[in-house]
């Protein structure tokens, strides 16, 4: 029993799951669809939901100011594959996503302001 106890420890202290909404904090949101988005991230199974898009990350790096992650052959558009990488500051809440399209090479960011997600929070 005790042994059990032992091996759970860690997976319990060092698993992280977060379900936040994240608002576009970009001064330019205005020129951006994307203005709310809901970031569910389990660090033990490295699910990442992301709005409509879910996939497992590669490699998820946790540590006291920052949650990072990367993923490559994500389908991010209809027959367009790329990756998506992303960086949450733990202590400013700022999210930065980065989206990279294979078949252009050109990368896409976006930038928001996350909290913890309450459903008594929606505004309508």
């Amino acid at each position: 029993m005790y042994l059990l106890f032992i091996f759970l420890i860690p997976k319990l202290i060092f698993s992280l799951e977060l379900n936040l909404i994240c608002t576009n904090s970009n001064a330019l949101a205005k020129d951006v669809d994307v203005k709310d988005i809901f970031l569910l991230l389990n660090t033990d199974n490295k699910k990442i939901d992301l709005g409509g898009l879910s996939f497992q990350a590669e490699n998820i790096l946790v540590t006291k100011s920052n949650i990072s992650w990367f993923s490559k052959n994500i389908e991010l558009y209809p027959e367009s594959n790329g990756s998506v990488s992303g960086i949450l500051g733990r202590y400013s809440g700022d999210l930065v996503l980065n989206f990279k399209r294979e078949d252009s090479h050109k990368t896409n960011s976006l930038i928001f302001n996350c909290r913890k997600f309450a459903f008594k929070d929606r505004k309508f």
